[in-house]
């Protein structure tokens, strides 16, 4: 039998997660990864290695995940997601599957991704969002941090923007978008509101979309200006940028493939 090589989207609630990575040791939180092949492994009854387009650290959620595997196996794809589904946790669920060629490389194949960063802007913050927002408790002013989402877009150098450690690394990259929007959400008894950083971009280093997401907040909330980006790119240092702010509130949105790659469901 031909090998196949599918694509598939995940949505998961990282809450309980090491994160995505397959984790060389076991530890008391698996990764996603390791769950995701897991199930697959025993609904193909093969050995299937997941690879995913990007890493989410510990506790960071996905909407639209993308990642891919090769295999053989005779199932179609509405009986492979039906039983993949069946058998992973409620938290973690495959949202679409589909077949591509055998080029085809969940990361290397993506030419941009969206980020999504949520803050409660509540007085009193919900108790059934905590795992899934950053509750700043006061509302943000959105005007001086258009300002400053205007500045970051475009090519850069983004080192101050970054936990990484390395030296001799390339820390260029590109923003295409920053998009800050107030949402309204009922969360059972009341309207819940909040603020939605969403970052599209040619590619993301380590913690970059939550130091920018708490370089926005600072200014959102007048403790720093959106003129103070420009020195921060000039000064590469990363504590010139604003705070990290906690992986709860950040979500991996979607996953940009060029047009020109078929994803026809059989």
């Amino acid at each position: 039998m031909e090998a196949k090589n599918i694509k598939l989207i995940v949505s998961y609630d990282g809450s309980g997660y090491a994160g995505w990575q397959r984790l060389k040791e076991e530890e008391s939180k698996k990764s996603i990864q390791s769950v995701l092949e897991e199930a697959l492994s025993l609904v193909l009854k093969e050995n299937i290695k997941v690879t995913g387009s990007g890493r989410t650290d510990k506790g960071v959620h996905a909407i639209g995940q993308a990642a891919n595997f090769k295999c053989h196996t005779n199932l179609s794809l509405k009986e492979m997601q039906r039983y993949i589904n069946e058998i992973l946790p409620e938290d973690i669920k495959v949202t679409e599957l589909s077949e591509v060629s055998m080029d085809f490389h969940s990361r290397k194949s993506a030419i941009a991704k969206t980020y999504e960063y949520r803050f409660e802007v509540d007085e009193v913050p919900s108790v059934f969002l905590r795992k899934y927002v950053c509750q700043v408790g006061e509302e943000l002013d959105l005007s001086p941090m258009e300002k400053a989402a205007g500045l970051l877009t475009g090519t850069h150098d983004f080192r101050a923007f970054s936990s990484e450690k390395r030296e001799n690394y390339d820390t260029v990259r590109r923003i295409d978008s920053i998009l800050i929007e107030p949402v309204a959400m009922t969360d059972y008894h009341k309207v819940v509101k909040q603020v939605r950083i969403l970052i599209t971009g040619n590619g993301f280093l380590y913690n970059m979309v939550r130091i920018i997401a708490g370089t926005l907040l600072e200014i959102g909330l007048h403790k720093r200006e959106a003129e103070d980006i420009n020195c921060i790119f000039q000064s590469k240092r990363r504590e010139n940028a604003g705070i990290t702010l906690p992986p709860q509130g950040l979500y991996m949105k979607e996953v940009i493939f060029p047009v020109e790659i078929n994803f026809n469901i059989k």
